[in-house]
């Protein structure tokens, strides 16, 4: 009844809020770290990923897509194909839209962003 109801309306309200977020959050990073038609790799394709995939389509932000399951993605998604993360590039400026709860998998992802030197802040941005 009412609280569901209730439920469902802040449910949508607090969606289209993270979704603004993330635009607004998108847009300054394409503003103020890219330069007129720089790629950017994308690393994730969960939520966050597909979102910020569409910013960056919408905003025609050339970028490449890699996820730790690309296997999954054989069709792609959006039009984009999905590669595995051995692919990315060094240095190549990027946004990760993963960060798990795991303490160990935190760690392994600082890993691979420092074996492939992508400080965070400095060459990737968490989203």
């Amino acid at each position: 009844g009412l609280l569901m109801s209730l439920y469902r309306m802040m449910r949508g309200f607090y969606l289209q809020l993270h979704n603004h977020f993330f635009e607004l959050k998108t847009k300054c990073f394409i503003e103020y770290e890219l330069k007129r038609d720089e790629p950017v790799q994308l690393l994730g394709a969960g939520k966050k990923g597909k979102l910020v995939a569409k910013i960056l389509t919408k905003n025609e932000v050339p970028f490449q897509w890699f996820d730790v399951n690309a296997a999954d993605y054989v069709n792609g998604l959006m039009g984009k194909k999905i590669l595995p993360l051995s692919s990315v590039m060094k240095g190549k400026k990027s946004i990760l839209t993963a960060w798990p709860k795991e303490v160990n998998l935190r760690h392994n992802i600082r890993t691979f962003l420092k074996e492939n030197d992508l400080e965070l802040g400095v060459k990737c941005w968490l989203f």
